[in-house]
């Protein structure tokens, strides 16, 4: 096909197939004409960051989005946990609570597509790392998530509230003096006047980091 369509064109700009010089033009078109050709693997699928929607000791649910993917990529999508050898090379240990993630691909109607990881059983890990590797028809990827799934808790000063300070006053006899003491005796102390202050706690709110 590509070669009658090289010959046609050849034709239509007048040069003589059948020269040395014309085989050396047509080469040159020819070869022009490759570099111009659509190339299906052109835009490789890409996997988009991870999405974590449960905590600790809940059963895992997260979903990794797909990028640049074609329709008939979906037919042959494989994603899975990479093996032993790349963990190694990445320095990572694959632990044995990785053999509790399932993976399945989901493409929604609005034609978007996403990697689902799910666990039956609660995760009681506080983080997870791990390689995800995908095959398809036209290649395979590797890429590398962590997530947290018992952030730590940071307090947020600036949201602190707190509550307007109750002043309670206690009455006191002040008008008695005290008397001079004699020989023998303890002189009596006057009494003064309390003031009791109350003031809340400042409040604490919950900052995650993934």
């Amino acid at each position: 096909m590509m070669r009658k369509l090289v010959l046609s064109t050849a034709t239509t700009l007048g040069f003589n197939v059948g020269s040395k010089r014309a085989s050396l033009q047509f080469g040159v078109i020819l070869f022009v004409l490759l570099l111009l050709a659509p190339i299906s693997g052109a835009y490789a699928l890409a996997l988009a960051d991870i999405e974590l929607s449960s905590r600790l000791n809940e059963p895992l649910n997260a979903r990794i989005p797909l990028r640049a993917f074609l329709a008939t990529d979906m037919q042959t999508i494989q994603a899975g946990l990479a093996d032993d050898r790349h963990f190694s090379r990445a320095g990572l240990e694959r632990s044995s609570i990785l053999s509790l993630l399932q993976f399945t691909t989901i493409r929604n109607q609005d034609g978007s597509a996403y990697i689902r990881i799910t666990t039956d059983a609660p995760i009681d890990e506080s983080f997870l790392s791990f390689i995800v590797e995908v095959n398809w028809s036209r290649g395979r990827i590797l890429r590398e998530y962590t997530l947290l799934l018992d952030p730590p808790v940071y307090v947020d000063t600036g949201s602190a509230m707190v509550a307007p300070i109750k002043e309670v006053a206690a009455t006191a006899d002040t008008t008695g003096a005290a008397k001079p003491s004699t020989s023998g005796s303890t002189p009596e102390k006057s009494t003064e006047r309390v003031r009791v202050s109350s003031q809340s706690t400042s409040g604490r709110s919950d900052g995650t980091n993934v």
